[in-house]
């Protein structure tokens, strides 16, 4: 394991090392697996008091990775990836729930492989207590839906309402042309799905005519071509809204992007619904490059912040709503690009995504396995600090909630290394005990 630490980290850090000063090698760090005593002289060259409590924030870091719980189905699953996870603020009992597909018979992320979608709840204060559910599987009827033999149900993500969850995951009923975003309720007192499944709506306006069309590749290329007069569109082998919906002034958020590339693909765009179910084009970045696949979204008033991976970089943006005005930030150039998160904690915006470079073990170099944590200016969008840890077992997909004042992370990774190409073995749950506020 690699721990990387950022000697420019501000000394204020320090309150949040239990006893440390500057000097003091009998000072202990409080972890989940219990106090540790690192040789403080020997743990960097630089033992200035910033580079101390930024090696000993990186090294909390790493423990929490390496002791997160495993919650995915590992005894039968050879597959677990893309999860959101989300804190249940909405009714009593603080659970946590998270989406992800996942596959008892292949190691290989595909949609085209046996994938189904699954719902998990789990406790937030015994994270192994879990309740496990399937949303959809290839090939299985619900009601009038007939989910697509070859086709898996794919890139889920969560609405989580007082009485039920929204689980909304592309599905494919009948054709290809068909394939697209839809729902699936779920009912927190019987804990069963209902036994219908319909697709979301995309609704926007083009030459003075409102248009709601099911939310499927098809449409959404006449949309595209529409709204943002792009030419030869075509969104490839499904549209992408997994990741975190935010729910802001009375509104689901939500970013839309596609699994294709230039010059076929679009920039993705910002989207709403008040239900869940009809989704308002919003507005979508000035930007040219036509290969967004993947974008985070976080809202803050009256304000959307991106970041959107293309062209080896990363990309932030803001939103004015109220203005309809959009702000291009600094890039994040030479990274790993895998789907990028940020999340509003402490009054912060926090980005999470893979940073460079990936680390080479004598297994053979492990794609993805170095997280970094960035504090953006909400003004300039300019990165004010970094926090980095090197996995030797991945550490990608992530996602972030607050559950009553505690931080909970769920991630992709692979600790029983099944396949060094793929490193999606598992989805793990930690609580963020690492994180610089």
């Amino acid at each position: 394991m690699t721990l990387t630490a950022d000697v420019a980290r501000l000394a204020a850090n320090i309150e949040r090392i239990n006893g440390l000063i500057e000097g003091d090698d009998s000072a202990t760090i409080t972890t989940q697996s219990g106090a540790i005593k690192p040789s403080i002289s020997k743990a960097v060259a630089d033992t200035s008091a910033s580079a101390l409590a930024a090696y000993y924030q990186d090294l909390l870091m790493y423990n929490s990775l390496t002791e997160a719980l495993v919650v995915s189905d590992w005894k039968n699953q050879l597959i677990a990836h893309c999860s959101t996870l989300f804190a249940d603020t909405k009714s009593e009992g603080g659970n946590l729930w998270l989406s992800h597909y996942a596959s008892d018979a292949s190691y290989t992320e595909s949609i085209g492989e046996d994938m189904y979608c699954a719902l998990l709840k789990i406790n937030p204060c015994n994270l192994s207590d879990i309740s496990r559910f399937t949303a959809l599987s290839r090939g299985q009827t619900v009601g009038d839906w007939v989910q697509a033999v070859d086709i898996a149900p794919y890139d889920p993500t969560l609405i989580i309402e007082e009485n039920q969850i929204q689980y909304i995951m592309v599905g494919q009923n009948g054709g290809s042309v068909t394939r697209g975003y839809c729902r699936r309720i779920f009912n927190k007192t019987t804990e069963l799905f209902a036994d219908t499944i319909e697709y979301c709506q995309i609704r926007y306006d083009y030459s003075g005519t409102t248009y709601v069309e099911e939310m499927t590749t098809a449409n959404l290329n006449v949309m595209v071509a529409r709204v943002l007069s792009l030419d030869n569109v075509d969104l490839g082998t499904y549209p992408i809204l997994s990741g975190k919906i935010v729910e802001s002034g009375g509104f689901y958020w939500g970013y839309l992007g596609s699994l294709q590339s230039s010059p076929y693909g679009f920039q993705g765009c910002i989207i709403k619904s008040a239900d869940g179910l009809t989704w308002d084009y919003v507005s979508a970045p000035p930007l040219a490059v036509r290969t967004i696949w993947e974008g985070a979204l976080e809202v803050v008033g009256d304000v959307v912040y991106l970041l959107l991976k293309a062209d080896n970089r990363y990309r932030i943006y803001s939103y004015d709503i109220v203005g309809d005005t959009w702000f291009e930030g600094p890039q994040i150039l030479g990274q790993i690009l895998s789907r990028p998160f940020l999340f509003y904690y402490n009054s912060k915006l926090y980005a999470m995504y893979n940073g460079a470079p990936n680390n080479v073990t004598p297994w053979g170099t492990v794609f993805r396995s170095c997280l970094a944590i960035s504090v953006i200016d909400q003004t300039t969008l300019a990165i004010i600090d970094t926090q980095k840890v090197m996995t030797d077992a991945g550490c990608h997909y992530f996602s972030m909630t607050e559950s009553k004042g505690t931080l909970f992370m769920s991630y992709t990774e692979d600790r029983r290394k099944h396949d060094i190409t793929q490193m999606k073995g598992n989805i793990s749950v930690t609580p963020v005990r690492f994180l610089n506020v």
